[in-house]
């Protein structure tokens, strides 16, 4: 009996020992035609940074283009950094908090007639200077 049990797992082995074989491949075909353009992906992020010199009022202001969006709904982000002297690379981070009057103040503000955004600085020091850096998306 243990015979024909072992002549079985022998022909099982053979059968699947020459039937895992396999020749070399063929040589490739040619390539096919070139299928069709996916559709158009979404727009990418714009962004920029505007640097305006500080009035003697305290005040600046940059008109954004209007790939930062006409909707007054859906504001770009604005982040607001003022320097006594550029070329030192000592930039100062300006709050958005308005909580006194006589604080240095960076906001976004929508003009309706012109349909577009602008960046201000209010109550800054009068020369100094504002980099205004927007990103919208």
């Amino acid at each position: 009996m243990r015979t024909g049990v072992f002549k079985a797992v022998l022909v099982m082995l053979s059968v699947a020992v020459l039937t895992a074989c396999q020749g070399a491949d063929g040589a490739v075909g040619p390539a096919g035609p070139e299928g069709p353009a996916g559709p158009q992906g979404p727009a990418g992020l714009v962004r920029s940074t505007y640097f305006v010199t500080i009035a003697a009022d305290g005040y600046a202001e940059q008109a954004l283009p209007a790939a930062f969006g006409t909707n007054p709904s859906q504001p770009p982000l604005l982040a607001c950094h003022i320097a006594e002297v550029r070329s030192e690379g000592l930039w100062q981070p300006v709050s958005d908090g308005y909580t006194a009057t006589n604080r240095t103040v960076c906001a976004l503000v929508f003009d309706v007639p012109e349909n577009r955004w602008y960046a201000v600085l209010i109550n800054a020091p009068a020369g100094w200077t504002v980099a205004f850096s927007v990103i919208s998306g």
